[in-house]
């Protein structure tokens, strides 16, 4: 009887446990091909040019300044730079170089993994049996439209305020202590909001956890008051509560019109989470008129909700964790640059496993759903993290799984454009990318006229194709560039980006005077524009001192706003020290040495070093020029010798860039050869080694 006993005991120990590890398991074994990714779109300014991340920063820095440093995007999200930062100090610590991709991939496995184990051990502790929550929890970790949160090294974001959100509601469910309780969800509030903007909801969640009609209000309230507490610090830091969005594809909507829209994409999300087809990385903004399949699927999403709600305190959480994490994406409260993601899924994604698992029910065979589901949903989410190893799969396996041919078209278009970038000097090849590049957004364009940010730019790479054509050609190709423009700014006569992009434009065409009123009318609407500021200046005749003068005093007082603002970021000071030099030196001297006190990443401190050197050499002092950049190649020097969790790439510019200054140009050369040799990018090392030729024939 004995050993029958005890065979038993193990066999019931080993189920639990495959039953406790099942969410985990399931995480490598269907998103491990993203291991060997790189970085992709919003890694390079979010990781790559982030100073915040490369190099190295104090804390105090991080919390108060935005996100990435260095940009002004409405995005405050000191933990996610901290957990990037504390990434690429590890990746330093096993010797691999800096910026490395493998490390937070890893990372971001890790955090899945275990936000897996986290929801369902928040099923066990709402009532689901131990065989329901490992199927909720599996179901959650292989939800194929977690695809762009899991496998894109920048949604750490999403990675951290799931854990956050779900640690906190496990810890509150199950603290048998008010105190517990509390602190629990005061310190769960602020880290989710400090990973990402969506956290902002996680106190309404907390009162439909289980507990007294007080130990609610407590728990709630104290959440409030902590989420309270980190909007006022968001305001301080970025000025505003939500992203301002240089191109909001809703901006001359109404709240009526947005809110059709946002009923429009609650059906699209809840439809993604049963149908992944078609996954798309870059959907396209809303067309005029909103598609009826998208409003049905929104009226059976929120009939599923609202009868969820009805059954018990669990489904209603269950429901409200699925609805609540959307609301500040629909774009009903503030307009957002991005309408539609699946990242933004990828709470949600924990309420609706939730749902689709059925409760404490002794039908084994009504798990059959979401066992069929995971079996469905597995072999795309792994076919989706080997897509998103690198910009081109991506956009391949976007081809082939039949995404909306503007978006197939707009991804190329800006992998060839960022190809023009890297070829650099190698202008035969780059003016082939950059003609490919002009037809791709050209086809965008036909299928979405009404995407304002894909006008712009198809205008911008015409007018810089145009140089590439013969005279007769070139102004037929400006005109059309020109009607681009004017058709955006006929929809969306306020925006700034656009009167600048026009006045460019114009200035090609060789009409100086209308150039001049669009960039005045740009200026007047972002004053703190300081190309739009030069372009201006090198149209205005240099007689009319006092219209100079005035737009140089308009533009300082916004860089000075931003300077105040944004006090650890070096741009708004190097900006001044540029404006202010020609018109009173001694203020661009004080300006340009603010910022090399701010900057930190090798490159800033390079830029900042080059505009203050500048400076001095135009007050005559040339030997405290010369003293400032041999200083600054001497601390290059010594962080390049002794290798640290910093960019060695960024050095090697910025050491290459200082030597230039002083006139090394031998040295220079040496370091540009150092620069190719630790270059992995084959065409970035085309357009280098196009360089090295052309410095060697001067």
């Amino acid at each position: 009887m004995a050993p029958i006993m005890l065979r038993t005991v193990k066999r019931t120990s080993f189920r639990t446990a495959l039953l406790l590890a099942m969410p985990a398991l399931a995480v490598w074994v269907v998103w491990w091909p993203c291991l060997s990714g790189g970085f992709i779109r919003d890694d390079i300014p979010y990781v790559v040019e982030n100073p915040a991340v490369v190099s190295p920063t104090p804390i105090a820095e991080v919390l108060l300044g935005s996100f990435p440093a260095q940009a002004d995007l409405g995005l405050w999200r000191p933990l996610t730079t901290l957990s990037l930062r504390a990434d690429q100090c590890l990746a330093a610590m096993l010797g691999r170089e800096i910026p490395d991709p493998l490390v937070p991939h890893i990372t971001n496995l890790l955090l899945v993994a275990l936000a897996a184990l986290l929801l369902a051990e928040l099923a066990k502790s709402l009532g689901w049996s131990r065989l329901e929550a490992s199927v909720a929890g599996t179901f959650f970790a292989v939800a194929a439209v977690r695809a762009e949160s899991v496998c894109w090294i920048s949604g750490r974001a999403e990675c951290l305020l799931v854990v956050a959100a779900l640690t906190t509601l496990v810890a509150s469910a199950r603290s048998t202590r008010l105190w517990c309780s509390v602190g629990a969800a005061g310190l769960g509030t602020a880290l989710c909001i400090l990973a990402k903007e969506q956290g902002f909801m996680l106190p309404l969640l907390l009162w439909f956890l289980p507990g007294s009609r007080r130990e609610k209000l407590i728990r709630t309230g104290f959440a409030l008051a902590v989420a309270g507490l980190c909007l006022a610090l968001r305001w301080h830091v970025l000025g505003a509560f939500g992203p301002a969005g240089v191109l909001c594809v809703l901006r001359e909507h109404g709240l009526v019109e947005r809110a059709l829209f946002a009923f429009q994409w609650l059906g699209d999300y809840g439809a993604l989470v049963l149908w992944p087809f078609r996954l798309n990385n870059d959907y396209d903004p809303p067309a005029p008129e909103p598609l009826f399949l998208s409003l049905l699927a929104a009226v059976f999403t929120l009939k599923l909700l609202l009868r969820a709600t009805r059954r018990s305190d669990a489904h209603r959480l269950a429901a409200l964790l699925f609805l609540l994490p959307l609301l500040p994406v629909l774009n009903l409260f503030t307009r957002t640059g991005e309408t539609f993601a699946e990242r933004f899924l990828a709470l949600p994604l924990a309420g609706a496993a939730l749902l689709l698992v059925p409760r404490a029910t002794t039908r084994r065979w009504q798990l059959a759903l979401p066992l069929l589901l995971i079996l469905m949903q597995a072999p795309l989410a792994l076919r989706q993290a080997f897509a998103w190893r690198s910009e081109a799969a991506l956009v391949e396996a976007m081809s082939e799984q039949g995404a909306s041919e503007a978006s197939i078209a707009r991804r190329r278009a800006y992998i060839e454009r960022r190809e023009t970038v890297l070829l650099g000097a190698d202008v035969e090849t780059s003016t082939h990318f950059l003609r490919s590049a002009t037809a791709h957004l050209e086809t965008a364009h036909a299928r979405v006229p009404f995407d304002r940010e894909t006008t712009l730019d198809l205008a911008k790479l015409i007018k810089q194709a145009a140089a590439q054509f013969a005279p007769p050609a070139r102004p037929v190709e400006l005109a059309r560039a020109e009607a681009l423009v004017r058709e955006v700014l006929a929809a969306e006569p306020d925006l700034a980006h656009a009167h600048a992009v026009l006045g460019e434009i114009l200035a090609e065409e060789q009409r100086p005077a209308e150039a001049r009123t669009a960039f005045a009318r740009a200026l007047e609407l972002a004053p703190a524009d300081t190309q739009a500021l030069e372009w201006w200046l090198s149209l205005v005749p240099a007689a009319d001192h006092s219209a100079r003068q005035r737009q140089i005093r308009e533009t300082s007082a916004a860089l000075h706003g931003l300077a105040a603002q944004r006090p650890f970021d070096p741009l708004p000071s190097l900006a001044l020290a540029r404006v202010l030099q020609e018109w009173d030196p001694s203020a661009a001297r004080v300006h340009a040495e603010e910022a090399l006190r701010r900057a930190r990443a090798p490159l800033a401190r390079a830029a900042a070093a080059a505009a203050s050197a500048s400076i001095l050499a135009r007050l005559g002092e040339h030997g405290a020029a010369k003293a400032l950049l041999q200083r600054i190649h001497d601390e290059l020097l010594d962080a390049n010798a002794n290798p640290r969790a910093d960019s060695r790439v960024q050095r090697l510019d910025a050491l290459r860039q200082v030597t230039t200054l002083l006139g090394r140009h031998d040295e220079a050369l040496r370091w540009l050869d150092e620069r190719i040799r630790w270059t992995t990018d084959k065409k970035e090392r085309s357009g280098l080694e196009s360089e090295r030729r052309m410095l060697r024939a001067r």
